[in-house]
């Protein structure tokens, strides 16, 4: 048997009208009586019938819908950013569509790709490229798609974005945490090539060089910003040293996690051997046993200034915006001492 296609031409067959009376009907077009609108639209939606988008978007020059594309999504500050942004979105007149790159060069510039050709709007980016390969963001200027970072963008790029205060925010951490005695410190840190990375660890450095302690090479391990990595780097820090540090500072919550499983398979304790601080404040950081002191980001607000910003280039052609940056606040748990001379 032959498969029904269930299209407007369709549609008009039932009702024994016209194509273009059923297209304008279903647009609610006044230039159709309202007993015929409704008795068409009341068929429509018995049959199943959903509305190609793609053919109105071809007229209008416009889909009304933008991309996103986060590296992971089984994470609780990914996870809230994406309901705020389309929460965000819907209010604007906008909806979404989400592509995940799970930290993956290859499949966020698949990921975009896939975007272009749905002929999105606009696009928002957290990158997963950690490398200054920027031709995954050239893709989207030659097809002339406005698009904006969030949270993370490669460095050097001066295409504008809605950021954190990363260098403010580590900088205050490892200041705070001077105070309470810790001096001896670890840093794991993101790739220098990206925002995040590269600014955290100015931050520490600067705030180590204000209390005029040293900052040792051996001292600051680059990770890949996952608990795995933040994992494999401690255990690395481990068998090449007998002492530990008091403290260490970790780039995101996912890398302290994995801190905390090498520390629990080696015996070490949190925080009477060893302090662990995050950053990110995601919802684990309340959840680990002991809690996980972190630097909470201003995640919800950001979120929502960057889809409205998204939102006015796609609407202004020729708009221009600036980078912007939202604070944060440093969060003290049970996983560093309040004062490291007090036991």
């Amino acid at each position: 048997m032959e498969k029904k296609k269930i299209n407007q031409q369709y549609i008009a067959n039932l009702v024994g009208v016209s194509r273009v009376t059923v297209t304008k009907a279903m647009q609610d077009h006044e230039d159709i009586a309202l007993e015929t609108r409704k008795r068409i639209q009341k068929v429509a939606a018995e049959v199943g019938y959903v509305p190609s988008t793609i053919g109105r978007s071809l007229v209008n020059k416009s889909t009304k819908t933008i991309g996103i594309v986060f590296p992971k999504i089984n994470h609780s500050f990914f996870s809230s950013v994406t309901e705020q942004m389309y929460a965000t979105a819907e209010e604007l007149g906008y909806r979404v569509i989400l592509m995940v790159s799970f930290e993956d060069k290859e499949r966020e510039q698949q990921a975009i790709r896939t975007l272009i050709s749905m002929q999105v709007d606009g696009i928002i980016i957290d990158t997963a490229v950690t490398d200054l390969d920027t031709k995954v963001f050239d893709i989207i200027k030659k097809n002339q798609i406005p698009f904006i970072f969030f949270d993370r963008k490669i460095v050097g790029i001066n295409d504008a974005g809605i950021y954190f205060q990363d260098y403010d925010l580590s900088f205050q951490l490892t200041t705070e945490l001077i105070n309470k005695g810790y001096t001896n410190m670890l840093y794991l840190s993101g790739s220098q090539n990206i925002n995040i990375g590269k600014m955290r660890l100015n931050g520490f450095t600067e705030g180590m060089h204000s209390r005029n302690l040293p900052v040792h090479e051996d001292r600051i391990i680059t990770t890949e910003l996952t608990e795995e990595s933040g994992y494999e780097a401690f255990k690395g820090y481990l068998k090449k040293h007998k002492e530990l540090p008091e403290v260490v500072l970790c780039v995101n919550d996912s890398t302290a996690l994995g801190v905390y499983r090498a520390c629990e398979e080696a015996n070490i304790r949190i925080p009477e051997d060893l302090g662990v601080v995050g950053f990110g404040d995601t919802a684990i950081a309340r959840l680990t046993r002991p809690r996980l002191s972190s630097v909470k980001l201003n995640s919800m607000e950001a979120a929502k200034k960057t889809v409205r910003n998204l939102i006015y280039l796609i609407k202004n052609s020729n708009g221009k915006i600036q980078d912007e940056f939202f604070s944060g606040s440093v969060i003290f748990r049970d996983s560093v001492k309040e004062n490291v001379y007090v036991d």
